[in-house]
């Protein structure tokens, strides 16, 4: 048998894991010398002030820019709100034979971008539509809230839920201790995506009214809203929305904030 040489392997092996061990940490240093001046550079960006003062921020603070583009418009939020509230209406019109009245048109008002400025971005309330007449059976009200809850799912506005809570702190907002005695009753349902918002239908009856204090309420909105004293109503508020007009404007002011750390937002 043929015996094979192994001296060279053994003279100069070490040599070769020297070289390789060598290599290796020079690889090193150079990635490591990369990441040091990217976080460099990045540093330095983030902690140089804005090219505009952070009062004319577009957006609003902790709010990221992203969720604010994905978000539904005003325009498109407004559709929307039609579209449900037009088949929640029909559906209750045809359960309970309601006539509707609509009041107010769709307001927007002006946020704080929360650095002691004024955001692009702005609150929409939409317009009340709400019966004329409203519901005092326990098992209408019911019936009614599973009629209505399904199209509200259906228009992806959420899974409607109850809001109404039981106790003597239940009192001043739904009338009463126990649901079956309250005079208002809520169905909320928020949008399960990034639409900052919530769709409501309220049931107002003021024969149930512990203290007058719904009774109270209506009355301050019948002077300031024209409301219906007492009713079934179909509201939408959302927040933080951006009128599809201002879309490209806000998309070009953000980007001077970009990488920039901003102040602390206040409240």
């Amino acid at each position: 048998m043929t015996e094979q040489p192994s001296a060279p392997v053994t003279r100069w092996g070490w040599l070769r894991r020297w070289l390789r061990g060598w290599r290796g940490w020079v690889v090193f240093l150079v990635i490591f010398a990369l990441f040091c001046t990217a976080l460099g550079i990045w540093l330095a960006k983030a902690f140089e002030p804005a090219p505009d003062p952070w009062s004319e921020y577009p957006g609003v603070g902790g709010t990221p820019m992203a969720d604010i583009l994905d978000d539904d418009s005003v325009e498109r939020i407004g559709e929307r709100f039609e579209e449900v509230a037009a088949d929640i209406r029909t559906s209750i019109t045809a359960e309970f034979g309601f006539d509707w009245v609509q009041h107010g048109e769709p307001e927007l008002r002006d946020r704080t971008n929360r650095f002691g400025g004024t955001s692009m971005l702005q609150q929409y309330r939409g317009p009340a539509w709400q019966t004329l007449g409203t519901l005092r059976d326990i098992d209408d009200k019911q019936r009614l809230l599973e009629l209505v809850a399904p199209i509200i799912e259906a228009h992806g506005f959420g899974t409607p839920e109850l809001r109404n809570t039981m106790g003597p702190d239940a009192v001043p907002e739904y009338g009463d201790f126990l649901l079956e005695d309250q005079g208002r009753w809520v169905l909320s349902a928020r949008p399960p995506e990034t639409t900052r918002g919530e769709l409501r239908v309220t049931i107002l009856d003021l024969a149930r009214d512990r203290t007058g204090g719904l009774a109270a309420g209506s009355a301050d909105d019948i002077a300031s809203r024209g409301y219906e004293r007492e009713y079934v109503s179909i509201m939408f508020v959302g927040d933080l929305m951006l009128r599809e007009a201002d879309r490209e404007e806000f998309e070009r002011r953000s980007l001077r904030y970009e990488g920039h750390l901003p102040p602390a937002p206040s409240f």
